[in-house]
């Protein structure tokens, strides 16, 4: 209860409050707090225009954290390798780069591929400026599954809380998701195997659900 005081205390203190998730709403509302729940703002970014020629090996962009997986964590280094054994290009996304290492995609990434080769950009400047040329997303980052959609790339995302289930479920991926206890070599190739068979529907269904979710989101900020 003394929580709940003083964190209505806190949002009181807004003139105007905006969350991107359901959950946050419903916490907001049990407060009293009147807000607007709208998709995240990312969904407005306009990538930069794919190369019009693209890297002989189709590039596959892996954004994890750390802090999930448990046990999990060594099939990581599986999963690169299964990815580089069919001849793609996998190569780790970084989103950021601080603090500890569940927040830190360089430190957590370093650990995990110990003692293995490996590709992984060092900024969100270098991140962004790859997306044009990815093939694929394996995400796990909240905005790692937004920049995929905003660049119409199929996507298999690692949903580690609320706010990434409701992202899943929000771009009609949800049979393309699984939690970090579950992801294993196995259930990432069956994944894997399923996207590749169904490519081009994947591109599109991003293509599709991009372009009805920036429309939402313009319309509902219109109406703020």
């Amino acid at each position: 209860v003394k929580n709940k005081m003083q964190l209505h205390k806190v949002f009181k203190k807004g003139d105007f409050i905006i969350v991107r998730d359901e959950k946050s709403a419903w916490l907001l509302d049990a407060l009293e707090i009147p807000c607007s729940q709208i998709p995240d703002l990312a969904f407005l970014y306009r990538p930069e225009e794919t190369p019009e020629k693209m890297p002989e090996k189709k590039r596959v962009g892996i954004s994890l954290r750390g802090g999930f997986f448990g046990d999990n964590e060594s099939d990581i280094p599986k999963i690169h390798d299964y990815l580089a054994e069919k001849w793609y290009d996998p190569i780790f996304l970084v989103h950021t780069t601080e603090w500890y290492e569940s927040q830190n995609d360089l430190l957590f990434t370093r650990r995990v591929m110990q003692g293995k080769k490996y590709n992984i950009t060092n900024s969100i400047e270098q991140t962004l400026k790859l997306y044009p040329t990815l093939y694929a997303v394996v995400g796990m980052r909240l905005h790692s599954g937004i920049l995929a959609v905003t660049h119409g790339l199929p996507l298999i995302m690692v949903s580690y809380g609320p706010k990434t289930d409701e992202f899943v479920n929000l771009v009609d991926m949800k049979w393309y998701s699984l939690p970090p206890h579950e992801l294993s070599l196995e259930s990432f190739v069956k994944l894997w195997e399923d996207l590749e068979k169904h490519y081009e529907f994947m591109k599109s269904t991003a293509m599709e659900r991009r372009e009805t979710i920036r429309a939402d989101l313009i319309k509902k900020l219109r109406t703020l």
